[in-house]
């Protein structure tokens, strides 16, 4: 599934072919293609008549091809020798049928072109890579929804709330086959930045036993002196200052207390 770019040259009666082997579930994956050569938009019919033109096929048991997708047809550079200037990506998904599955789990992506002379330059990437159905989509809406409206209407405590919301996100994707290993849940989980958090909350309980932000808060308003629109820009200035210097999220937990003070 990473990029695995594979630089090919074709030119016309010479298509390039490219395997694409394994178990894929044509109920949940498609095929993905990325092309980067000397592509032009549509609209310049007028410019150049040359393709490259790009089709999936299954391959059978008995070794025969036969063509399960519609063709895409890519416009070329009418100058082929302005690779690097004019080179752009485009990409293009195959989306299968379960009536066009090789029964060898074997399919083939094919390359052609109607270019007279010269050949064609262009990197390619294929990979498989699963469908965006709207089933998923509305599950994900539906748990972040839910993860709002907990921590919104204050029902339960926030930490539970973000616990109920990740149990609920990877039940979702057990149920639609895409359940994750214990090992891959654990990558998720940013260890820097809980570490941060851990960290600035013991710094800034410390601090407040300590009487160190209801001085800072006294010593603003103090040279503020009572007027709320000079409050308001010591405040952000102290901010701007620290910001550039300490890490945002320190920043924040520092002039929360203050500002709350």
């Amino acid at each position: 599934r990473d990029d695995n770019w594979n630089s090919i040259a074709i030119t016309r009666g010479k298509p390039v072919h490219i395997n694409v082997t394994g178990d894929i579930s044509l109920y949940k994956e498609k095929i993905h293609l990325r092309a980067k050569g000397p592509f032009l938009p549509g609209e310049y019919y007028d410019v150049s008549q040359d393709f490259v033109i790009f089709s999936v096929a299954k391959i059978n048991m008995n070794g025969t091809y036969e063509e399960v997708s519609k063709k895409w047809r890519l416009l070329l550079a009418p100058n082929t020798q302005d690779f690097e200037v004019d080179s752009k990506i485009k990409e293009h998904d195959f989306y299968l049928g379960l009536d066009e599955k090789s029964d060898s789990k074997a399919y083939q992506v094919t390359i052609t072109t109607n270019k007279r002379r010269d050949y064609v330059s262009m990197s390619v990437d294929v990979s498989v890579r699963p469908k965006l159905a709207v089933g998923h989509i509305i599950m994900a809406l539906c748990v972040l929804i839910g993860l709002y409206i907990l921590i919104i209407f204050e029902l339960v405590h926030r930490t539970l709330a973000a616990m109920i919301g990740a149990t609920v996100a990877i039940s979702c994707l057990a149920v639609v086959g895409e359940r994750p290993s214990l090992i891959e849940v654990l990558t998720w989980m940013d260890v820097e930045t809980l570490c941060l958090l851990f960290g600035m909350m013991v710094l800034v309980s410390i601090l407040c036993e300590t009487g160190f932000f209801d001085y800072v808060a006294v010593l603003t308003y103090k040279l503020a002196r009572g007027q709320i629109w000079a409050l308001i820009t010591g405040l952000c200035l102290v901010t701007a200052v620290l910001s550039a210097f300490l890490d945002n999220v320190t920043t924040i937990l520092l002039m929360s207390a203050v500002a709350i003070r």
